[in-house]
Protein backbone atom coordinates (compact mmCIF):
# COMPACT_ATOMS: atom_id res chain seq x y z
CA UNK A 1 0.00 0.00 0.00
CA UNK A 2 1.42 3.38 -1.04
CA UNK A 3 2.09 5.81 1.75
CA UNK A 4 -0.32 8.71 1.69
CA UNK A 5 1.06 12.16 0.93
CA UNK A 6 -0.08 15.69 1.54
CA UNK A 7 -2.02 16.83 -1.50
CA UNK A 8 -3.20 20.33 -0.67
CA UNK A 9 -3.68 22.85 2.12
CA UNK A 10 -6.84 24.92 2.02
CA UNK A 11 -7.91 27.94 4.04
CA UNK A 12 -11.40 27.67 5.52
CA UNK A 13 -13.46 30.01 7.66
CA UNK A 14 -14.38 27.26 10.16
CA UNK A 15 -14.08 23.51 10.76
CA UNK A 16 -15.97 21.16 8.42
CA UNK A 17 -18.24 20.02 11.29
CA UNK A 18 -18.94 23.66 12.10
CA UNK A 19 -20.31 24.25 8.57
CA UNK A 20 -17.00 25.65 7.41
CA UNK A 21 -16.37 26.65 3.81
CA UNK A 22 -13.07 26.59 1.90
CA UNK A 23 -12.01 30.05 0.83
CA UNK A 24 -8.80 29.34 -1.08
CA UNK A 25 -6.14 26.68 -1.70
CA UNK A 26 -2.36 27.06 -1.59
CA UNK A 27 -0.80 25.97 -4.86
CA UNK A 28 2.62 25.66 -3.28
CA UNK A 29 3.90 25.16 0.27
CA UNK A 30 7.55 25.47 1.26
CA UNK A 31 7.23 23.29 4.35
CA UNK A 32 4.69 21.84 6.77
CA UNK A 33 5.73 20.30 10.07
CA UNK A 34 3.55 18.85 12.82
CA UNK A 35 4.71 18.60 16.43
CA UNK A 36 3.09 17.58 19.71
CA UNK A 37 3.64 19.89 22.67
CA UNK A 38 3.90 18.83 26.30
CA UNK A 39 0.22 19.67 26.92
CA UNK A 40 -0.89 17.22 24.23
CA UNK A 41 -1.98 19.89 21.79
CA UNK A 42 -0.64 19.21 18.30
CA UNK A 43 0.87 22.16 16.47
CA UNK A 44 1.35 22.70 12.76
CA UNK A 45 3.82 25.13 11.20
CA UNK A 46 3.37 25.92 7.51
CA UNK A 47 5.76 28.15 5.55
CA UNK A 48 4.39 29.75 2.39
CA UNK A 49 5.07 32.57 -0.04
CA UNK A 50 3.24 35.67 1.26
CA UNK A 51 2.63 36.64 -2.37
CA UNK A 52 0.50 33.52 -2.88
CA UNK A 53 -3.14 34.31 -3.65
CA UNK A 54 -4.38 32.08 -0.82
CA UNK A 55 -2.33 33.97 1.76
CA UNK A 56 -4.74 36.92 1.58
CA UNK A 57 -7.39 34.69 3.18
CA UNK A 58 -5.15 33.59 6.08
CA UNK A 59 -6.11 35.08 9.45
CA UNK A 60 -5.92 34.14 13.11
CA UNK A 61 -8.98 32.10 14.08
CA UNK A 62 -9.49 30.62 10.63
CA UNK A 63 -8.71 26.98 9.77
CA UNK A 64 -6.11 25.20 7.65
CA UNK A 65 -7.42 21.99 6.07
CA UNK A 66 -4.71 19.50 5.06
CA UNK A 67 -5.93 17.04 2.44
CA UNK A 68 -4.12 13.77 1.66
CA UNK A 69 -3.89 11.52 -1.38
CA UNK A 70 -5.93 8.77 0.32
CA UNK A 71 -8.92 11.07 0.76
CA UNK A 72 -8.35 11.78 4.46
CA UNK A 73 -7.87 15.24 5.94
CA UNK A 74 -7.07 17.04 9.17
CA UNK A 75 -7.77 20.55 10.39
CA UNK A 76 -5.88 23.19 12.33
CA UNK A 77 -6.93 26.43 14.02
CA UNK A 78 -4.63 29.32 12.99
CA UNK A 79 -3.12 31.02 16.06
CA UNK A 80 -0.46 33.30 14.57
CA UNK A 81 0.94 34.52 11.26
CA UNK A 82 4.43 35.97 10.83
CA UNK A 83 6.12 37.37 7.75
CA UNK A 84 9.91 37.50 7.72
CA UNK A 85 12.75 37.88 5.24
CA UNK A 86 15.14 34.96 4.77
CA UNK A 87 18.44 35.06 2.97
CA UNK A 88 18.12 33.58 -0.53
CA UNK A 89 14.38 32.92 -0.07
CA UNK A 90 13.23 36.50 0.29
CA UNK A 91 9.96 37.12 2.14
CA UNK A 92 8.28 34.07 3.65
CA UNK A 93 5.20 33.70 5.83
CA UNK A 94 5.03 31.29 8.75
CA UNK A 95 1.54 30.14 9.73
CA UNK A 96 1.19 28.57 13.18
CA UNK A 97 -1.88 26.45 13.88
CA UNK A 98 -3.12 23.98 16.49
CA UNK A 99 -5.41 20.95 16.55
CA UNK A 100 -9.08 20.99 17.66
CA UNK A 101 -8.07 20.05 21.22
CA UNK A 102 -7.01 23.69 21.55
CA UNK A 103 -10.62 24.86 21.18
CA UNK A 104 -11.70 22.84 24.23
CA UNK A 105 -9.23 24.81 26.34
CA UNK A 106 -8.75 28.25 24.86
CA UNK A 107 -11.87 28.92 22.76
CA UNK A 108 -14.29 27.67 25.39
CA UNK A 109 -15.42 29.19 28.64
CA UNK A 110 -15.80 27.34 31.92
CA UNK A 111 -18.01 24.26 31.50
CA UNK A 112 -21.31 25.04 33.19
CA UNK A 113 -24.14 22.57 33.76
CA UNK A 114 -27.51 24.18 33.07
CA UNK A 115 -30.14 23.04 35.57
CA UNK A 116 -33.85 22.60 34.85
CA UNK A 117 -34.59 26.05 36.27
CA UNK A 118 -32.08 27.63 33.91
CA UNK A 119 -29.40 28.19 36.55
CA UNK A 120 -25.89 27.59 35.20
CA UNK A 121 -23.58 25.91 37.73
CA UNK A 122 -19.82 25.89 37.16
CA UNK A 123 -19.33 23.45 40.06
CA UNK A 124 -21.28 20.20 40.00
CA UNK A 125 -20.92 16.56 41.03
CA UNK A 126 -22.78 13.42 39.96
CA UNK A 127 -22.62 9.77 40.94
CA UNK A 128 -22.95 6.49 39.08
CA UNK A 129 -22.42 7.79 35.54
CA UNK A 130 -20.51 5.72 33.01
CA UNK A 131 -17.60 7.32 31.16
CA UNK A 132 -19.81 7.69 28.09
CA UNK A 133 -22.53 9.40 30.14
CA UNK A 134 -19.96 11.74 31.66
CA UNK A 135 -18.70 12.74 28.22
CA UNK A 136 -22.30 13.49 27.21
CA UNK A 137 -22.75 15.66 30.31
CA UNK A 138 -19.52 17.59 29.73
CA UNK A 139 -20.22 18.21 26.04
CA UNK A 140 -23.75 19.36 26.92
CA UNK A 141 -22.35 21.95 29.31
CA UNK A 142 -22.70 25.59 28.45
CA UNK A 143 -19.68 27.17 26.73
CA UNK A 144 -18.63 23.91 25.00
CA UNK A 145 -18.38 24.43 21.21
CA UNK A 146 -21.33 22.63 19.59
CA UNK A 147 -19.19 21.10 16.82
CA UNK A 148 -17.63 18.60 19.26
CA UNK A 149 -19.33 15.22 19.58
CA UNK A 150 -18.84 11.92 21.36
CA UNK A 151 -16.86 9.33 19.42
CA UNK A 152 -15.65 5.87 20.47
CA UNK A 153 -15.89 5.40 24.25
CA UNK A 154 -14.83 1.91 25.40
CA UNK A 155 -14.69 2.11 29.23
CA UNK A 156 -17.99 0.97 30.78
CA UNK A 157 -17.25 1.59 34.47
CA UNK A 158 -19.18 4.17 36.52
CA UNK A 159 -17.52 7.03 38.36
CA UNK A 160 -18.16 9.93 40.69
CA UNK A 161 -16.74 13.17 39.36
CA UNK A 162 -16.67 16.74 40.62
CA UNK A 163 -16.36 19.49 38.04
CA UNK A 164 -15.33 22.80 39.60
CA UNK A 165 -14.69 25.80 37.35
CA UNK A 166 -12.93 23.77 34.66
CA UNK A 167 -12.66 24.22 30.92
CA UNK A 168 -14.16 21.37 28.86
CA UNK A 169 -10.66 20.01 28.20
CA UNK A 170 -9.77 20.04 31.90
CA UNK A 171 -13.02 18.24 32.74
CA UNK A 172 -12.44 15.57 30.08
CA UNK A 173 -8.83 15.07 31.17
CA UNK A 174 -9.95 14.64 34.77
CA UNK A 175 -12.49 12.06 33.64
CA UNK A 176 -9.80 10.16 31.71
CA UNK A 177 -7.55 10.20 34.78
CA UNK A 178 -10.28 8.95 37.15
CA UNK A 179 -11.36 6.23 34.69
CA UNK A 180 -7.73 5.23 33.93
CA UNK A 181 -8.18 5.67 30.21
CA UNK A 182 -6.73 7.82 27.44
CA UNK A 183 -8.56 10.76 25.92
CA UNK A 184 -7.70 12.29 22.57
CA UNK A 185 -9.25 14.49 19.92
CA UNK A 186 -8.49 13.56 16.30
CA UNK A 187 -7.59 16.49 14.06
CA UNK A 188 -10.87 16.29 12.20
CA UNK A 189 -14.61 15.77 12.69
CA UNK A 190 -14.64 17.10 16.27
CA UNK A 191 -14.88 13.72 17.99
CA UNK A 192 -13.97 13.06 21.61
CA UNK A 193 -12.47 9.57 22.04
CA UNK A 194 -11.64 7.64 25.21
CA UNK A 195 -10.03 4.20 25.23
CA UNK A 196 -9.08 1.82 28.03
CA UNK A 197 -5.35 2.09 28.68
CA UNK A 198 -5.14 -1.68 28.77
CA UNK A 199 -6.26 -1.98 25.15
CA UNK A 200 -3.92 0.65 23.72
CA UNK A 201 -6.08 1.11 20.64
CA UNK A 202 -6.12 4.45 18.90
CA UNK A 203 -8.81 5.65 16.54
CA UNK A 204 -7.29 8.83 15.19
CA UNK A 205 -8.90 9.11 11.80
CA UNK A 206 -5.76 10.77 10.46
CA UNK A 207 -1.99 10.53 10.41
CA UNK A 208 0.69 12.92 11.56
CA UNK A 209 2.56 14.81 8.89
CA UNK A 210 6.23 15.63 8.94
CA UNK A 211 7.22 17.20 5.68
CA UNK A 212 10.31 18.90 4.34
CA UNK A 213 10.98 21.71 1.88
CA UNK A 214 9.02 21.82 -1.37
CA UNK A 215 6.20 19.89 0.26
CA UNK A 216 3.96 20.01 -2.75
CA UNK A 217 3.12 21.99 -5.84
CA UNK A 218 -0.27 21.82 -7.55
CA UNK A 219 0.19 22.06 -11.29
Amino acid sequence: MAEKQLQSIAVADKYVVDSGAIQSIFRHVMSAVEEESTNGIHRLTVVVDPQATAFSDVAVGKVLECNFTDGSFNEWRITSVETTTRQRLGSVAKIMAVGPRYDLQFRSGIAERVEADGFADASFSMYGLTVSEWVTEILASRNVPTYFSKGTITPTTTHQLSIAKMTPLEALEQLADVADCEMWVPNNLGRILLEDNSRLLRETGTSSILLDSDTFTIE
